[in-house]
């Protein structure tokens, strides 16, 4: 039962904060705009088939749909980016290029007027669109069916930061899995992500 107390506590938060929120903008009952995002994360990675650790680094956009009038604090944020995650593999520096489509849920804790605390969950498709291993920073090989087995993954992303304003700060924990060949390929990555909402 004790694995389960955190959920329960973060539930009940939610429901709180949801209810206090809705009390304030009941007199109101105006949805809040449809926003976007640019993001940009660095951190590390980790490829379970090599026992090899990396850099990992992303850029990309985001929408933020409010879900509903009643439930503003209730955002479903899809977007598109680039990913770039190395690894060092027997001397060598391995690249991996991807283009993913996060799919994320998120809620909403105000801090104050403009300081808000989120909490996301959701899944993403990862594209493998190109790499190269390198030696002496020359490419020496295509890390295609050498360290990396399939060109469609699916992933998931856990993510927790704070806006102050429009900027945000936080960071992502991620799992990418390799369901075409799942003994080969799990890359666990987790990343400081900083942000400007527009």
């Amino acid at each position: 039962m004790k694995k389960y107390r955190f959920f329960i506590l973060f539930c009940i938060c939610a429901i709180i904060n949801t209810i206090s929120a809705q009390e304030a903008k009941q007199t109101t009952n105006m949805i809040e705009p449809i926003c976007f995002n640019i993001r940009g994360g660095i951190g590390g990675n980790y490829m379970v088939s090599f026992y090899q650790f990396g850099v990992a680094t992303n850029i990309g956009g985001y929408a933020e749909i409010p879900l509903s009038k009643k439930y503003n604090n209730w955002k479903f944020s899809p977007g598109m980016r680039l990913t770039n995650k190395n690894i060092g593999l027997d001397n060598n520096n391995v690249s991996l290029l991807f283009i993913d489509f996060p799919f994320l849920f998120s809620y909403d804790f105000h801090l104050s007027q403009n300081n808000k605390f989120r909490i996301e969950i959701g899944p993403y498709y990862s594209q493998y669109i190109g790499g190269g291993i390198f030696k002496n920073k020359i490419n020496i090989a295509n890390p295609f069916r050498n360290v990396y087995n399939s060109p469609c993954n699916i992933g998931l992303i856990i993510g927790a930061g704070i806006y102050y304003g429009n900027f945000y700060m936080g960071c992502n924990f991620e799992y990418l899995w390799d369901y075409i060949n799942y003994e080969s390929d799990f890359l666990l990555s987790l990343t400081t992500t900083i942000g400007y909402r527009f």
